[in-house]
């Protein structure tokens, strides 16, 4: 996989707009993880960008190492690529930006999966099926390749979780044989959590002060009318729990 990082050409195109983005394009094989990691640090990467996804997929393991990555540097995520235009600078004191579609399919979703907030356009595909280890051939069978494909799984249930995405997600990747891919809505991601648009899920915490109890709920939004690298807002609300006799 290539990783390309962009930033506003100028201060006014940041005032204006401009976004902080990474491009994230081609299969996902083993190694890159590692190569991502070196290429968050030595491009300088602020948090909140967006990684631009364009890949049908590889290797379940680096894909899983990468979504962790991208959670850790607060980093969001989307589908396509999103690239100077250089087909119009004529007469521009900028290159224009351009979105172009693109695909997340079977690996790459996991690696979608990452996003502190997560993305969809209506004409991006998304695609999963099951995911398996390639054939066992050997001596393997069935020694070794039940198990290496029980511990992927365990792995792959845990990033989920760990992701606070819904099982469901699991649901619709299983019901696929690996053959063949089930393509998803953007309506149905959004049902499931798997899209976030620009807001995550309410957090709610229970406290207690001066013998009141309450629970506080929170969530983050980006405001999208402004730079997505400096847009970050809060979103608080209460509710009481008044205890008597």
């Amino acid at each position: 996989m290539q990783f390309h990082y962009t930033e506003p050409q100028t201060q006014l195109e940041e005032l204006f707009g401009g976004h902080f983005c990474i491009n994230a394009i081609g299969n996902i094989e083993a190694g890159d993880a590692g190569r991502f990691r070196h290429f968050l640090t030595a491009s300088n990467v602020p948090p909140r960008c967006v990684v631009y996804i364009d890949s049908a997929g590889g290797d379940v393991d680096a894909a899983i190492e990468i979504g962790r990555l991208i959670r850790g540097a607060w980093l969001s995520t989307d589908v396509g690529r999103y690239l100077l235009d250089f087909g119009k600078t004529i007469d521009v004191p900028l290159i224009p930006r351009k979105k172009h579609q693109g695909q997340c399919l079977s690996a790459a979703t996991l690696m979608y999966l990452g996003g502190r907030l997560r993305y969809l356009d209506d004409q991006a595909t998304f695609g999963v099926h099951q995911f398996k280890f390639p054939s066992a051939r050997g001596d393997e069978v069935p020694k070794h390749f039940l198990a290496k494909s029980q511990n992927l799984s365990a792995r792959i249930s845990e990033y989920i979780y760990d992701m606070g995405i819904s099982p469901q997600f699991l649901l619709l990747s299983a019901a696929t044989p690996s053959n063949e891919m089930r393509l998803v809505s953007k309506p149905e991601l959004e049902r499931i959590g798997v899209v976030t648009g620009g807001q995550t899920a309410v957090a709610w915490i229970l406290e207690a002060n001066n013998g009141i109890s309450y629970v506080k709920g929170e969530r983050e939004r980006f405001d999208l009318r402004t730079s997505q690298g400096n847009a970050l807002l809060s979103q608080r609300c209460w509710l009481l729990f008044l205890g008597g006799d």
